[in-house]
């Protein structure tokens, strides 16, 4: 069930940042045809999308469909479930360490 959870949410991340690179180079060609270039703007995209989450907590307000937003977050999320399934790992290596391990060479001597 985590190994799914976690695979859900590498798809979504994956897919977000596609619309996002998509974005980044429409604007980008846009601009280039307008006769303004920005050589920087998915390090912009990316640095205002962090930007607006960490001032979503005060008064200012993001809109909840905002695609860079929803990046941000999901990457979010797979930190958190990877620190979650690594404890859970852990615990089990753990667990046959202590109890399976010894079983196994008592039976093998």
């Amino acid at each position: 069930r985590m190994f799914e959870s976690m695979d859900t949410l590498l798809t979504r991340l994956r897919t977000g940042l596609s619309e996002q690179r998509k974005r980044s180079s429409s604007v980008a060609r846009s601009e280039k045809s307008q006769g303004t270039i920005n050589f920087d703007t998915a390090t912009a995209t990316t640095t205002n999308a962090a930007a607006s989450t960490s001032s979503s907590s005060s008064s200012t307000s993001v809109p909840p469909d905002d695609p860079d937003i929803a990046v941000h977050e999901m990457a979010q999320k797979i930190d958190e479930t990877t620190h979650h399934l690594t404890e859970h790992l852990m615990a089990h290596l753990d667990k046959e360490e202590t109890h399976c391990m010894p079983l196994v060479v008592k039976h093998l001597n």
